[in-house]
């Protein structure tokens, strides 16, 4: 059994962890902020439709 391999393992399986967690933030940061972005959009659109 060689432990350097078993750690060099765990290592890379917590980088992995550690990449989809990022990934998975900015995903979830993208879309609030798109929803965001999306609703002041929609809502001056209303605004300005309803004055005309």
């Amino acid at each position: 059994c060689r432990p350097w391999a078993i750690e060099n393992y765990f290592r890379s399986m917590l980088i992995i962890k550690i990449v989809c967690f990022f990934f998975y933030s900015v995903s979830r940061l993208i879309i609030i902020f798109y929803k965001n972005v999306k609703n002041k959009l929609s809502s001056e659109y209303n605004k300005t439709w309803l004055y005309q």
